[in-house]
């Protein structure tokens, strides 16, 4: 919905089923982010998470066990408050 540009009607739209969720009190998540304007976006909206080729790109089962090992804590370490990937958004 969002463009690269940051296209004005699709950030509109975006907020309001942002809106609309929170009102709801549901947990929002947008998939599909692929430039850095609509993760912008998304986060001054206040979507809780996020999936999409900017973030990560798809894994084979084995590089996710890698990638996990190397971005996340160990099971005995205290989890961080928020995410690395989306500040502000928790695990």
């Amino acid at each position: 919905m969002i463009g690269p540009e940051g296209d004005p009607h699709g950030a509109r739209l975006a907020r309001a089923v942002l809106a609309l969720g929170g009102s709801l009190r549901l947990q929002t998540i947008a998939e599909g982010i692929e430039h850095p304007r609509q993760l912008t976006v998304l986060r001054e909206a206040g979507c809780d998470l996020a999936q999409g080729f900017l973030l990560a790109r798809p894994l084979s089962l084995a590089e996710l066990v890698a990638w996990l090992r190397q971005t996340c804590p160990p099971a005995s370490s205290p989890i961080p408050a928020t995410n690395p990937v989306l500040p502000g958004v928790m695990r």
